[in-house]
């Protein structure tokens, strides 16, 4: 009896120990990166903003919206799950983060798009025309 109290506690051990490590390493991993990655470029008619947001998938939720036409904000919250033997792990990791963009855009047309594999979510925002 003694060895199978032994060799499931062990195991439970192993694998608590093997989440933090993990957990450990992700947090490292977000504080040496910083920020949220971002790029700003601008076309003739629109401003497009790439950000780097690490283990995106479309199942997490994210919001894109403009305030006052110059500042960009976007937040979400990305859900992971792991599930082990009779057990399941749940972290959420929630973000926000704003630019200040370098024209007039017109918010109400922003659009989306995502690049699971890149890890790239990018946004195209139209530029206001001049003078209205």
């Amino acid at each position: 009896m003694m060895g199978l109290r032994g060799s499931w506690f062990e195991r439970m051990l192993q694998e608590e120990m093997t989440d933090f490590i993990k957990e450990m390493n992700r947090l490292v991993q977000m504080f040496l990166a910083g920020d949220i990655r971002s790029d700003l470029y601008q076309t003739a008619t629109e401003v497009v903003v790439t950000m780097e947001i690490p283990r995106l998938s479309p199942e997490h939720e994210l919001n894109a919206w403009v305030e006052s036409q110059r500042i960009l904000y976007v937040s979400g919250v990305i859900q992971e799950s792991d599930e082990g033997e009779g057990m399941m792990r749940v972290s959420k990791t929630t973000f926000t983060t704003n630019l200040l963009l370098p024209v007039l855009v017109d918010g109400s047309r922003l659009q989306t798009s995502l690049n699971q594999a890149k890890n790239l979510l990018t946004i195209r925002l139209p530029k206001v025309k001049e003078g209205s």
